[in-house]
């Protein structure tokens, strides 16, 4: 037996992960991976810069 969704389930379910994939990663981080995240971007602007 098979079990098919059409691509508007699919699109519904995917919708939902970023936002828990964040909430989720907020808290176990301690909110760190919001200074994460800015670090990143400063090194990537640095290094364009020197580019």
């Amino acid at each position: 037996m098979s079990i098919k969704a059409s691509d508007e389930e699919l699109r519904e379910v995917y919708n939902h992960i970023p936002s828990s994939y964040d909430r989720a990663n907020r808290y176990i981080s301690f909110n760190q991976d919001i200074k994460w995240r800015a670090d990143l971007v400063k090194t990537i602007l640095n290094y364009c810069k020197k580019t």
